[in-house]
């Protein structure tokens, strides 16, 4: 992100507890102006927008409940006969439509956080060892007790919430549910976005992480290591590989998404 990215990434963690609500609406006032009022504008700063909204949620998959898809960059606009067009930008809903995730209102955010740290406090009480091992027993959790979600079309499998408390989820719930107990441990995690050949050798969405471990990073792909999904029959296929390995593995295609990741090795 550029620094109008940086600054939306900011003012929507800044004010996380209001977006609680899933009707509070992000005043910029003229923050965008000039920018607005240069060729192409509009195009560049919504491709701000959606980098900062990508970044926060991968950055933190605590936040379980916004619907990224029911946010929307809002642009007001004056012409002035002297002094041009003004112009306002907001983020907000649309309509009066809540910006949270099906099954969450504001009144039941918390409790869901509650459900979730619970759970995390219990995995991360029978974690010990190195890094290595630490990152194995997590690993290894997550496939013992998640169910991959074939038929996407529950709520809420795309985050962490359906991942830990449903546990039924698809590969960015298995990913950002790994992530957020990296992020406990205090082990350097990332979640990526990509693509990737499902075992029918068709081309889709994917996401995975990768952890660092001194100093260098491996890419671990639990979703893949689940026996029971419909892509591998072996735990540990995709547990700490290079990114050599990840590419070549069974003739896989793991690759970042370039609109995400513009330079990623």
């Amino acid at each position: 992100m550029d620094s109008d990215g940086k600054v939306i990434y900011d003012a929507i963690i800044d004010n996380l507890p209001k977006l609680k609500s899933g009707s509070y609406t992000v005043e910029f006032g003229d923050r965008f102006n000039d920018l607005l009022n240069t060729e192409n504008g509009e195009e560049i700063l919504n491709n701000h927008f959606q980098s900062a909204l990508n970044a926060v949620l991968l950055d933190n998959p605590d936040i379980f409940y916004i619907d990224i898809t029911k946010m929307y960059l809002l642009t007001k606009s004056t012409t002035y006969a002297f002094f041009g067009t003004k112009y306002e930008v907001s983020i907000g809903p649309v309509d009066g439509e809540a910006y949270l995730n099906n099954g969450f209102t504001s009144s039941n955010i918390k409790n869901a956080e509650t459900s979730l740290t619970n759970i995390k406090d219990g995995i991360i009480r029978n974690v010990n060892g190195d890094t290595v091992d630490k990152i194995k027993k997590v690993h290894d959790y997550l496939i013992d007790n998640l169910e991959y979600d074939s038929t996407f079309e529950n709520d809420n499998i795309y985050n962490m919430y359906g991942a830990l408390v449903n546990e039924l989820t698809v590969c960015e719930g298995y990913a950002k549910a790994f992530k957020s107990i990296m992020d406990e441990l205090k082990i350097p995690c990332v979640v990526v976005c990509g693509y990737a050949q499902n075992s029918k050798g068709e081309t889709e969405n994917h996401a995975w992480n990768y952890v660092m471990i001194d100093n260098e990073w491996y890419a671990i792909d639990t979703t893949w290591d689940d026996p029971i999904s419909e892509f591998n029959a072996n735990r540990d296929t995709y547990f700490l590989v290079s990114y050599e390995e990840l590419t070549n593995l069974k003739d896989d295609t793991h690759s970042f998404d370039k609109t995400i990741y513009k330079e990623a090795y």
